[in-house]
C-alpha cells in the first residue's frame, strides 16, 4: 500500500516535470544560450532521476541519467545546442511520457535499447554512448565525488563521518578549504522522502562544493533516507548561499550550519572558533577546545547546545508550511456536485410546499417559516454550488502547453516555418468541457499548419515573412468562453472548397453554383471533406471537421470559421463555463416534460394558425424574414417530425446542424438551473437526447440536443 501511494505522488509530479520540461525544451530551441532554462531541464532530470531510482525503476533511471549526460555538454560548453540535439532530447521526453503511461497502467515499459541506440549515435564523447546506471546514480554533475559501496559511511542519521568521509574531509581541512557541516531536516511524514533529500544535494551541489552526506548519495536513492541529512560543503560565503537554498526545498523544516574542525561537531558558524578575525579555518589556524566544546543535543533535533549563550549555532528553523491547496480526486467533485444538485432539488420542492402553505389561511403561519427557512437554504446551497463549481474548473494551460512541442514537429515534418503564440492561457473552463475540447483543437491546429500556412518560399513571393504565425487564444464573453485559433496563411478559396466537394460528390455543380462564399467555405464541415489531394501525415483524409463539429455540439458548443483569401483563416470554438449545471427552458410535450438549453433558444412564439405557411407541402413559420420549418418536438423523437401538422401551442426558434428549426410544443413551464445527469453509454446514443435532469418534483427529464433533433 505505502509503495503505491509513494508511485502514485512520483507519477504526478513527473507528470507535471514533463509538461513543464516540454515547454522548456521548445523555449529552449529558441533561445539556445539561455543557461537558466538548460538548467531548468536539467534540475527535472534530476528529480525524476532520484524518484525513479529510490522506486526502483533502473531503466528510468538510466534513460533520464542519458539526458543529463546531454544537458550537461551543453552547459559546460562541449556541445552546441543544434537540432539534432534537441530532437534527441525530444525523443527521451516521449520515452519518459510513454514509461510513465506504463507505470500507471501497469502495463509494460518501454525497451531502453532503442532510446539509448538513438542517442549513442550523437556520439556524446562517453564509451557505449552513456555511463552505466550504477555511475548515473552516483553522479553528482561536477561535483569531485567518489563512494564506495562497501565501505561504513557512518550513522545513518549523520552524528560522525566514516572512514571515507573522514578521510575526505580530513584532506579539505589540511588543504586549507573553509569547510561547513550542514543540517537539514525534513518533516518525518514527508511523502518520498529520499526524493527530497536527492533534491537538496542536487540543489546544494550546484552552488557550492560538496565533500559528502550522511546518508551518502548511494543510500539516498537507495531508499535509506531519514528525516535528517547532513551534508559537508567547501564554501567560500560561509554556507550561506547552501543555507538558503537548503531551505528554499519542500518539506524543509529546520537548516543548521556549523564550522566543521574535523575535532567535534564544529562551531556556529560566525564564531570561528580561536581563529583570528576573517580568517578561515585551516592547517596553519590554532584551534582552541574549548570553543570548540558545542555538542549536538540528544534526540537528533538539529539544534546545537554550547557552554555559552553565544555557541548556539546559526539556525534556521522554518515554520511547516502545508501549502494552499490539496489534490482532490475528481470522482470527489463529481459526487459533491451530485449531492448539491439533489439539495437544489430539495430546496425547490420546500419552496413549492411553503407556497401552498401560504395559500391556505390555517397554514399560512407555517408557510412563512417555511419560505423564511428555503430562503436562507437557497443562498447557502448556491453558494455551496459556486464553490463546487469553481474547484471543478482548471486554466486552459492544462491542454494548450503541449501545442508549442506538437506545432514545432508538424512544421519540421511539412518543411515550414511556424510561431506558435499563445493568449490567454489562464481562462478556466470546466475540466469536463477541456477534455472534450483537446481532441478539437489538435485537428485544428493540424489544419492551420498543413492548409494554412504556406510554404516559406511562397510566402516571400507574396510579401509576407517566411516564418508563418499560428495565434491560440482564449477569453471570456458573458456566460461563455471563446477559443480561436488564427493564421496568417493563405486563409480559405471558397472556389476551391466548392470543387473539392464536388469532386468528391458531395454536391452537385448546380447546388455549388447556388452556394455564397459563406455557405461555401462552410463545405468543410461536411463528412469525407478534404482539400488535400493526397493523403499525408498530417492530413487529407477526409477524416476532420465534421468529427470537430459533432465533438463540440455534445458539449453544447458551436464552431465558426471566418477566413480571407490571402490573409489568413480564423476558428472560433464557443464553449459553455460547465457542462455539469445549465440553465434551460422547460417545455411541455404531450405530457412529457423535456429541458432545452437556453443556449440553444433563439425565441420563445404562440403560435396562431393564420400565421403557419406551408412551403413544399410542410409546415413553417416566417419570423422578420427568415423561414423556420415548424416540426413537432415529439414527433423529432419518434422519427416524424412533420406530425399533427403544425397543430402546436408554443413554438421555440432554435438552430438543428445550422440550420433554423421552430419546435413545437404544448406548454411552458419556465427556466431554470438543472443539474445534468449522464445517462451512461447506451442511452446517451439516442437521437436528439444530451443527457437527463431531476425535476424539484422528482421526475426525471429529458435534455435535448437540438443539433441531432433531425
Amino acid at each position: 500500500m505505502e509503495f503505491k501511494e509513494d508511485l502514485s505522488i512520483f507519477l504526478e509530479e513527473v507528470e507535471e516535470l514533463l509538461a513543464n520540461t516540454e515547454e522548456n525544451l521548445v523555449e529552449l530551441e529558441k533561445a539556445p544560450s539561455d543557461e537558466a532554462l538548460v538548467q531548468e531541464v536539467f534540475r527535472a532530470m534530476h528529480t525524476i532521476k532520484g524518484g525513479a531510482a529510490t522506486l526502483g525503476f533502473q531503466d528510468g533511471v538510466e534513460v533520464t541519467h542519458t539526458m543529463e549526460s546531454i544537458l550537461d555538454t551543453v552547459r559546460s560548453g562541449e556541445r552546441k545546442l543544434t537540432a539534432d540535439v534537441v530532437d534527441s532530447l525530444f525523443l527521451v521526453l516521449d520515452w519518459l511520457s510513454e514509461w510513465k503511461v506504463a507505470l500507471e497502467t501497469q502495463s509494460k515499459r518501454p525497451s531502453t535499447q532503442e532510446i539509448m541506440k538513438k542517442i549513442r549515435g550523437l556520439e556524446f564523447g562517453q564509451d557505449e554512448g552513456v555511463a552505466s546506471s550504477k555511475t548515473a546514480c552516483n553522479d553528482f554533475s561536477g561535483a569531485s565525488l567518489e563512494y564506495s559501496g562497501g565501505e561504513v559511511l557512518g550513522d545513518p542519521l549523520g552524528n560522525t563521518p566514516g572512514p571515507f568521509l573522514a578521510g575526505r574531509l580530513k584532506e579539505a581541512l589540511d588543504d586549507g578549504s573553509p569547510v561547513y557541516k550542514l543540517a537539514v531536516r525534513f518533516r518525518p511524514e514527508t511523502d518520498l522522502l529520499s526524493v527530497r533529500c536527492f533534491q537538496t544535494l542536487v540543489l546544494v551541489n550546484e552552488a557550492v562544493d560538496v565533500i559528502g552526506s550522511l546518508p551518502s548519495l548511494e543510500e539516498v536513492e537507495a531508499g535509506e533516507a531519514s528525516d535528517v541529512l547532513d551534508i559537508y560543503i567547501i564554501s567560500d560565503d560561509q554556507g550561506m548561499t547552501a543555507k538558503r537554498v537548503a531551505g528554499s526545498v519542500q518539506d524543509v523544516v529546520q537548516v543548521s550550519l556549523v564550522t566543521y574542525t574535523g575535532s567535534g561537531p564544529g562551531q556556529s558558524v560566525g564564531q570561528h572558533a580561536g581563529f583570528p578575525s576573517g580568517q578561515r579555518p585551516g592547517k596553519s589556524a590554532s584551534q582552541h577546545p574549548k570553543q570548540q566544546s558545542g555538542h549536538r543535543a540528544a534526540g537528533h533535533t538539529g539544534q546545537y547546545v554550547g557552554q555559552g549563550k553565544d555557541s548556539t549555532p546559526d539556525t534556521v528553523i522554518r515554520r511547516t508550511n502545508l501549502g494552499r491547496t490539496v489534490r482532490v480526486d475528481v470522482g470527489l467533485l463529481d459526487f459533491l456536485l451530485n449531492t448539491v444538485g439533489e439539495l437544489v432539488i430539495d430546496r425547490t420542492r420546500l419552496t413549492q410546499m411553503a407556497s401552498r402553505l401560504q395559500a391556505r389561511e390555517e397554514t399560512s403561519v407555517a408557510g412563512n417559516e417555511i419560505a423564511a427557512l428555503s430562503s436562507r437554504l437557497q443562498r447557502a446551497s448556491q453558494e455551496l454550488q459556486e464553490g463546487i463549481m469553481r474547484a471543478r474548473l482548471l486554466p486552459l494551460n492544462n491542454i494548450f502547453t503541449k501545442f508549442p512541442r506538437m506545432i514545432r514537429d508538424l512544421s519540421n515534418r511539412c518543411g515550414k516555418q511556424i510561431v506558435l503564440e499563445i493568449r490567454g492561457e489562464q481562462t478556466e473552463l470546466d475540466r469536463t468541457v477541456i477534455e472534450a475540447i483537446d481532441d478539437p483543437l489538435i485537428h485544428i491546429l493540424r489544419n492551420a499548419v498543413d492548409h494554412g500556412i504556406e510554404m516559406p518560399e511562397e510566402r516571400r513571393a507574396r510579401g509576407k515573412p517566411a516564418r508563418g504565425k499560428v495565434t491560440l487564444s482564449a477569453w471570456h464573453q458573458e456566460n461563455q468562453v471563446l477559443v480561436q485559433v488564427e493564421d496568417d496563411g493563405s486563409g480559405i478559396d471558397p472556389n476551391d472548397v466548392k470543387a473539392s466537394a464536388m469532386r468528391k460528390g458531395l454536391i452537385t455543380e448546380e447546388a455549388a453554383a447556388k452556394l455564397s462564399d459563406r455557405e461555401a467555405v462552410e463545405l468543410i464541415f461536411m463528412p469525407g471533406f478534404s482539400t488535400s489531394q493526397v493523403a499525408t501525415q498530417v492530413s487529407g483524409r477526409g477524416v476532420g471537421m465534421d468529427v470537430v463539429r459533432s465533438n463540440l455540439e455534445r458539449i453544447n458548443g458551436h464552431i465558426e470559421v471566418t477566413s480571407q483569401v490571402g490573409t489568413g483563416t480564423a476558428v472560433t470554438l464557443r464553449l459553455p463555463l460547465t457542462l455539469a449545471i445549465m440553465r434551460s427552458l422547460l417545455v411541455d410535450c404531450s405530457g412529457l416534460i423535456y429541458a432545452i438549453p437556453t443556449s440553444s433558444v433563439e425565441e420563445v412564439l404562440v403560435v396562431a394558425h393564420d400565421e403557419i405557411k406551408t412551403v413544399k407541402g410542410r409546415a413553417a413559420l416566417t419570423v422578420r424574414g427568415r423561414v423556420f420549418p415548424l416540426v413537432s418536438l415529439e414527433g423529432c423523437l419518434k422519427d416524424d417530425p412533420w406530425m399533427r401538422n403544425g397543430n402546436f401551442k408554443y413554438a421555440v426558434l432554435t438552430r438543428s446542424q445550422d440550420e433554423p428549426l421552430a419546435l413545437g410544443v404544448d406548454g411552458l413551464i419556465g427556466e431554470e438551473e438543472i443539474v445534468v445527469k449522464e445517462m451512461g453509454k447506451i442511452l446517451s446514443r439516442l437521437k436528439g437526447i444530451a443527457g437527463a435532469t431531476i425535476l424539484p418534483q422528482g421526475d426525471p427529464a429529458l435534455i435535448l440536443d437540438t443539433n441531432r433533433l433531425l
